[in-house]
């Protein structure tokens, strides 16, 4: 499923998706839902996690952070 491993924002990048991918869906199902929106962005899970990082050391807190993604990724997905 979702390999969060190596990440340092690994729960709550994980906690992320949770929160904005539909409930119920099988774990390919999620997996496939993560990919698209990666995709879709143009980043890793990776370079997530390096951009929220980034943004920490820049002062802005993780959670401003998701939510502006959820902000952004609502918008792209109501543009479809």
């Amino acid at each position: 499923m979702l390999d969060v491993s190596d990440l340092k924002y690994a729960k709550e990048l994980t906690q992320f998706f949770d929160m904005i991918l539909a409930p119920g869906l099988t774990p390919m199902e999620k997996a496939d839902d993560i990919a698209r929106i990666l995709d879709m962005a143009g980043v890793t899970l990776k370079e997530m996690d390096e951009k929220i990082e980034e943004g920490v050391r820049n002062g802005y807190s993780v959670e401003k952070q998701l939510f502006i993604m959820k902000l952004i990724i609502q918008e792209l997905n109501g543009r479809r």
